[in-house]
């Protein structure tokens, strides 16, 4: 696949990031029984790219930044952990 633009590159990574982050807000809902729990971590997400911009001194922002390979690894090991090791998830849910 050949990208014309850094613009196309950061929309496909902000959408596989977004999706990765989606599962652990419904697991946080699905868990808390309420969405108060996967908000206050939704928030807390929304404070972040300001702090890991101000400290970013090389790199790119897909190597570094908020949708960059250290962060997609993070998600990917949290959805990997949350899928084998909570055995408690409903199997309909998986499904779908």
């Amino acid at each position: 696949m050949i990208f014309n633009s850094k613009a196309e590159i950061t929309n496909l990574s902000n959408s596989i990031f977004q999706h990765g982050l989606s599962n652990i807000f419904s697991y946080l809902r699905l868990k808390a029984k309420s969405v108060l729990a996967s908000s206050i971590v939704h928030s807390a997400y929304n404070a972040t790219p300001p702090l890991i911009y101000m400290f970013h001194v090389a790199g790119n922002d897909l190597i570094v930044g908020v949708c960059g390979i250290t962060v997609f690894s993070v998600l990917l090991i949290l959805n990997i952990l949350i899928y084998y090791f909570d055995k408690n998830l409903n199997p309909l849910i998986l499904d779908c």
